[in-house]
């Protein structure tokens, strides 16, 4: 099978050209790589496989000294990173970020590709950058959308060459992670049966040598545990996991229609509440006519601290409650600007506003006078 020219089109469109690629992939990598890097968080289950990481530094190795689910290279990549850094948090960030980034740039690959839009990739690389995974599940980000783009490749030109490049990215996968290879390497059967359909000699030769290939891969590390904990063993110490991982799930979908329902419906947003805490020494009886006086709401104690929601909304109705004596201090309010300053998100916000428009109309529709049978009002 001859590889498709650059130049070929598809329904009129042409591809994208090589170098346009090669800049496209570059400029996410390195935008999706500053991004996520300015953003750095590390959740608890990151730290999973980095204290693993730091047991290795003191001399321990995975699988004899201690349980290993299957994450053999995610421990020594943490490993290195730390030594790189000084034995902190920097490498660890720079290496998992690379891994993300070099996902994106490769997505941006992958969907130039297929779409033979420059927009279209472009757009599918902004969603990936922009969905923010977190930093332990950078194997994901980046080794799925390589085995994606080392298929194509294989698709378009079916070598040998790139066959063993298939294979060793699935063998490299499966030791980050054992299921990440599982699942590339079924896909990759799928693709090999296609690539060569309706030539099925053809076809499971091909898959007899990726298999070859990824178990001539994959021997230094049964080798590795045969000799530490014995393949049985290991293999009874992974199979908790790999039931979860290839376990057949028919989820039922997390909604239902009911006809009745109006069709778009917008919930009612949280209360908008602040902070007041009050003067030391003010009494029950003091505290009661304030919170009639300045309209405050459906107060909740929260140790020395009240929350409200206030109904007067004003600037004259917030400056009489922050410059009241009483008002020792307040949390919640702009003082200087004399309106709630509350950090919310753009989605409560939306809902709000949409909320108030909607109760709006309908106390404008309610204000209208009622017409007379006869037609007039």
């Amino acid at each position: 099978m001859a590889e498709a020219p650059s130049s070929s089109h598809d329904g009129g469109r042409p591809a994208v050209g090589r170098a346009a690629v090669l800049a496209g992939a570059v400029a996410a990598t390195i935008a999706t790589f500053l991004y996520r890097f300015l953003t750095v968080e590390f959740t608890n289950d990151h730290f999973v496989h980095l204290s693993r990481g730091w047991q290795i530094l003191q001399g321990e190795v995975p699988v004899r000294d201690f349980f290993d689910p299957g994450m053999l290279l995610q421990y020594y990549t943490s490993t290195a990173a730390l030594i790189l850094s000084g034995h902190n948090l920097f490498g660890e960030a720079v290496v998992t970020c690379l891994f993300i980034a070099a996902g994106a740039g490769l997505t941006f690959v992958a969907a130039a590709r297929l779409s033979r839009s420059w927009w279209i990739a472009a757009a599918a690389t902004l969603l990936v950058a922009l969905s923010t995974p977190r930093l332990y599940n950078y194997p994901k980000m980046f080794f799925y959308v390589l085995a994606l783009v080392a298929g194509w490749h294989y698709a378009t030109r079916p070598t040998r060459g790139r066959l063993a490049g298939l294979a060793l990215t699935t063998a490299v996968a499966f030791l980050y992670r054992h299921d990440h290879g599982v699942y590339i390497g079924v896909s990759t059967v799928a693709l090999l049966a296609v690539a060569h359909w309706p030539a099925w000699g053809t076809a499971a030769a091909r898959v007899g040598e990726y298999a070859l290939a990824i178990l001539l891969l994959l021997v230094p590390f049964l080798v590795f545990v045969q000799a530490t904990a014995g393949l049985p063993r290991y293999v009874r110490g992974i199979s908790p996991q790999a039931d979860r991982a290839l376990s057949l799930q028919l989820n039922r979908l997390p909604f239902r229609i009911d006809t009745r329902a109006p069709l778009v419906v917008v919930r009612r947003a949280s209360d908008r509440r602040v902070n007041l805490r009050w003067a030391e020494g003010i009494d029950q009886t003091d505290r009661w006519r304030l919170e009639a006086e300045y309209g405050l709401r459906r107060p909740n104690e929260d140790g020395s601290t009240w929350s409200y929601v206030l109904t007067d909304v004003s600037r004259a109705g917030i400056a009489a409650v922050v410059d009241d004596p009483l008002v020792a201090d307040t949390h919640g309010i702009d003082r200087a600007g004399r309106r709630i300053d509350l950090d919310e998100t753009w989605v409560v916000r939306l809902r709000r506003a949409v909320r108030s428009c909607a109760c709006g109309c309908c106390r404008a529709s309610s204000r209208r006078p009622t017409p007379w049978p006869g037609g007039t009002t």
